[in-house]
Formats: structure tokens, C-alpha cells, sequence
């Protein structure tokens, strides 16, 4: 039984590898570079240069969001056999969680054997001490 979970998260980690790769090179790609700059600049005489936000900014922000997550979508998609935007979004936010917990282990297990450096917390009280 421990081998199919192992196998599972094997293949679970190489489609996060492949999407995250995808991703990346759809990112560079000049086609999705070109899309952006054509939605720059139909859009940008919109915008002012002032501390009030218009209403129209709005309108503005939400179409580009549409553009992007529906052409990063369809092409991940056509990329990566079984890519799924919500497993992919899940598998985001835990290993965002895994590294944050690894990072405050890690502090913590610094500070409690007493290395020169010490934790992140002694390190600010430390600073906050000379303000």
C-alpha cells in the first residue's frame, strides 16, 4: 500500500513540475507577451495619473484577469496531460504551507541549539532594541 501512495506523489509532483514549467515558458513566450501589449495599449489612455481609482479601472482589471487566466488555462491545458487549474491551485497553497512550516522548523530548531545566527524572532528584538 505505502508504494501506491509513494507512486501517487511522484506523479503528483511531476504534473506540478510540467505545469510550473509550462507556465514558465508561456510567460516568455512573445505571443503572450504581444497579447498583454495589445491590451496595454487599447486600454491605457483609460488611466490617469491621480490618487482616485474611476470605476472604468475596475471594468479594466477584471477583462485582463479574464484574458490572462483563460489563455494561461487553455494553454497549460493543450501542455500538460492532466493538468487541472484547481489541483493546481491546491498543490500551490501546500507547498506554499510546506515551505513556510520547513522555514519556521527550521528558525526554531536554529534558535534552540543557540547558533550565532539565532532565530528570526531574537534577530528582530535585537534590531528593535537599538529603535
Amino acid at each position: 500500500m505505502p508504494d501506491c501512495i509513494c507512486a501517487n506523489e511522484n506523479k503528483e509532483n511531476l504534473l506540478f513540475d510540467q505545469t510550473v514549467g509550462a507556465l514558465q515558458e508561456i510567460l516568455i513566450d512573445p505571443d503572450f507577451t504581444k497579447m498583454q501589449n495589445e491590451f496595454l495599449d487599447k486600454n491605457c489612455d483609460e488611466f490617469e495619473d491621480n490618487k482616485e481609482n474611476k470605476l472604468s479601472y475596475t471594468k479594466i482589471f477584471k477583462e485582463y484577469v479574464e484574458l490572462v487566466e483563460s489563455v494561461l488555462d487553455k494553454q497549460l491545458n493543450d501542455r500538460v496531460n492532466g493538468y487541472s487549474q484547481e489541483k493546481f491551485m491546491e498543490q500551490l497553497k501546500y507547498k506554499n504551507f510546506s515551505k513556510i512550516k520547513k522555514t519556521m522548523l527550521n528558525d526554531h530548531l536554529l534558535a534552540t541549539k543557540g547558533t550565532p545566527r539565532g532565530s528570526y524572532r531574537r534577530r528582530l528584538r535585537h534590531v528593535g532594541n537599538y529603535g
